[in-house]
């Protein structure tokens, strides 16, 4: 099977979310998945009423409003130092909340008092000790929230892509509530699980071109509620050479050489040629 969807989410059953204390997160998935190395970033979700906590990447849900039920934190966990250096930051606006360090990591915390619609934006998790290592999160209290890490993207025959989408509910998302399609078919491979957010196509083929649609779909039915995310990818088949090539002699030290581009270019800008 071409296509490989890599696990984000669930830790127990692929229908059932596991409760764990957010310390041993990190930990857990170094264990368990290798797209996981010591020294990654991880978020995970909190609700302090109920306990429930659960990993987001790239998007998380809260509720604001008062409810006793719904109060957040967010953990940055790392293995790298302990944790020690993590902090976080939020994008072109002051960070309001409190941050307190916990067990290989950084907190933020939404509970004190609760959020409120300011609340929503981008916060960024970065480690002092690294310039290059941070995790992107977009709060908001949109629920479900999808989003995609890129919007489009382009690939050649042969080659390995990934498309990588984010979700997110107010809970833990089962496998029933995530759809995968591409061009409106779903997309039902091997050992395929709908909680898993990143899909890694190897040796691309021209069929595998088009959108790809994750859709968060909760309470099916007439109250139903539902987010969806696109993503394009362009597959580019290996460029032929160029056609009609001629040339006129100018003088004993001059060549005008003339020539038509590849006729097969979908989604290709050339940006020159070399002569030799």
């Amino acid at each position: 099977d071409r296509f490989t969807i890599v696990q984000l989410q669930s830790l127990g059953s692929a229908s059932k979310m596991t409760k764990s204390t957010s310390c041993s997160f990190s930990l857990i998935l170094i264990a368990l998945y290798a797209t996981v190395v010591p020294g990654d970033i991880v978020i995970t979700q909190v609700n302090v009423a109920s306990s429930d906590s659960w990993i987001v990447e790239g998007v998380a849900t809260y509720e604001y409003g008062g409810s006793i039920l719904k109060k957040f934190e967010f953990h940055c966990t790392s293995t790298s130092n302990n944790g020690n250096g993590l902090y976080w930051a939020r994008k072109d606006v002051s960070l309001t909340r409190s941050q307190t360090i916990i067990t290989n990591g950084i907190s933020l915390h939404f509970n004190n008092p609760d959020p409120d619609a300011n609340d929503a934006g981008i916060y960024i998790c970065s480690d002092a000790n690294s310039n290059d290592d941070d995790a992107v999160l977009n709060i908001t209290a949109d629920n479900p929230a999808a989003n995609a890490k890129q919007s489009s993207v382009i690939t050649y025959v042969g080659d390995t892509v990934t498309i990588v989408m984010y979700a997110s509910a107010l809970s833990p998302l089962n496998e029933s509530d995530i759809t995968w399609k591409l061009n409106d078919i779903i997309i039902e491979n091997g050992d395929y699980q709908n909680t898993k957010r990143e899909l890694t196509i190897s040796n691309v083929n021209i069929s595998d071109g088009g959108e790809y649609k994750m859709s968060v779909v909760l309470n099916p039915g007439i109250f139903a509620s539902s987010a969806t995310a696109y993503t394009y990818l362009t597959v580019v088949d290996q460029l032929s050479s160029v056609r009609d090539i001629s040339h006129k002699f100018i003088n004993s030290s001059s060549l005008n050489i003339s020539w038509n581009p590849p006729s097969n270019l979908p989604g290709t800008h050339i940006t020159g040629y070399n002569i030799s």
